[in-house]
């Protein structure tokens, strides 16, 4: 049986450690491993066989908060690279709930997609930026420029429209978005909890004249983008909103959802630019290989964690980053796999209401 005062203490405690709240007690590996592990015996253990491949999980309350791959299958391992964490054996997404999930099941197109992925920086930035003479109203992001040359590289240059530095313009998104099937938005992000409409992108307004660069999540609603497969908001807390018991979140990604974008990949917190943009680049070289969504998104974890160093293991890193909804391929292959197929295990997880928690930087 779930202990309701140890679940709510080692929640409250991972996730305010894993938001960097200054605040909030530092977690060692020892002590971090063993609270992953107790969650996971009483969240998720019970629901499991011996041939789950897949779990699509729908929290609620503090739980929409925790990303599910950095709980633990085990109190072992060594240090946070080579942790036992559940999602080295098992692949993970997230819906707002079953009826939303089903009704944003879509045909796979067999064309391959368009996408326009915008960068709060681009070259020109970066040089500006060294030589100290760039003034920016939020901090800069030199790394959004490769991660959109990143997916370029990845699914094509001609099928990719690269809206870089000032041309990342709300105005330019509202534009182009409807000649696109996916969306990449590699800016900043800003959630809030206490009201979810708060909740907004933050696009360059250097040249841009009609709009002020804040696309909040009402703005998101009157949008017309029913059309798109995908929105990848790679930017500071765009999971992040007003929580509703049995609602889940509302959020800037919420947003899109309810605009019928029936696949996005969000932030639970602050994300570090330089750690987001080499996720995001093996992200897309995995979906380009026709993997499904959250394959693609587990697959780049794995790789980073393989890749970076012990100081940056931590899932404060690399864990924020999770895809919500329907998960088929957005780039076809020959050979396409059906996508209810192999051990999927459907998991309601409601627990209460949430406490307030945030902050560690595209913000």
């Amino acid at each position: 049986a779930i202990d309701p005062a140890t679940l709510d203490d080692d929640l409250n405690a991972m996730q305010q450690w894993m938001v960097g709240n200054t605040a909030a007690a530092e977690i060692d590996y020892g002590t971090y491993v063993f609270m992953a592990n107790r969650l996971y015996q009483q969240l998720v253990r019970p629901y499991l066989t011996t041939d789950t491949e897949r779990l699509i999980l729908s929290p609620d309350g503090p739980l929409a908060f925790l990303p599910f791959e950095t709980l633990t299958t085990g109190d072992d391992g060594e240090d946070f690279k080579t942790a036992p964490y559940l999602f080295r054996d098992v692949e993970m997404q997230y819906a707002y709930s079953a009826n939303v999930l089903f009704r944003q099941a879509t045909q796979v197109s067999n064309r391959r997609p368009d996408v326009l992925a915008m960068s709060y920086m681009d070259v020109d930035d970066l040089q500006k930026l060294v030589a100290q003479e760039l003034q920016l109203d939020h901090s800069p992001l030199p790394f959004s420029d490769e991660e959109v040359e990143g997916i370029a590289k990845a699914l094509g240059r001609k099928r990719v429209m690269r809206l870089k530095g000032p041309r990342a313009s709300e105005s330019a998104f509202k534009a182009h978005v409807a000649d696109h099937d996916i969306v990449h938005l590699a800016i900043h992000g800003l959630g809030d909890t206490i009201s979810g409409l708060n909740s907004h992108l933050v696009f360059r307004t250097d040249q841009d004249t009609l709009n002020d660069g804040l696309l909040y999540a009402e703005d998101v609603y009157g949008l017309q983008i029913d059309h798109l497969r995908m929105a990848v908001l790679s930017a500071c807390e765009t999971g992040v909103g007003k929580a509703f018991p049995g609602e889940g979140i509302f959020s800037i990604a919420r947003g899109f959802a309810y605009a019928q974008t029936p696949t996005t990949v969000m932030s639970l917190w602050k994300v570090q630019d330089r750690v987001t943009a080499q996720i995001m680049q093996d992200f897309y070289r995995h979906l380009a290989q026709g993997k499904r969504v959250s394959a693609a998104l587990r697959e780049a974890k794995l790789a980073y964690l393989e890749r970076t160093s012990d100081r940056q293991s931590p899932p404060m890193y690399w864990a924020p980053l999770v895809a919500y909804g329907e998960m088929s391929p957005v780039v076809p292959t020959r050979n396409r796999l059906l996508w209810w197929s192999g051990g999927v295990l459907l998991m309601v997880l409601i627990v209460g209401l949430w406490r307030k928690s945030r902050d560690f930087s595209r913000g």
